[in-house]
């Protein structure tokens, strides 16, 4: 990936690759790195449904805490018109996730 910054919403960044692909978001936050389910997908090169499983797996079996590991945040949409909450996901998640996608 390059250095390129595409945008930012305050602690949110785009990035991208040469080519324009994997846009990922990271927030930044309590000394952490966050990241939403659409965000471990692209940087794992996954689909959606995959992250899900895994995390889910991950939280059945016990390996992290979910009050530990994951945050809802609220950020604005629509242009500053409407409000989501979305779940961001701390590194040992990412690593967590990484481990278990990058062994299939």
């Amino acid at each position: 990936m390059n250095d390129k910054l595409i945008g930012s919403e305050k602690n949110i960044l785009f990035y991208s690759d040469e080519e324009g692909n994997a846009k990922v978001e990271v927030l930044l936050k309590d000394e952490n790195v966050w990241l939403s389910t659409e965000a471990l997908a692209a940087l794992f090169d996954v689909k959606r449904p995959a992250i899900t499983k895994h995390i889910n797996n991950i939280y059945n079996d016990g390996e992290l805490e979910e009050n530990i590991t994951c945050s809802k945040m609220e950020h604005m949409g629509n242009n500053g018109k409407q409000i989501y909450n979305t779940k961001y996901y701390n590194l040992d998640m990412v690593i967590s996730i990484g481990f278990r996608v990058l062994s299939l």
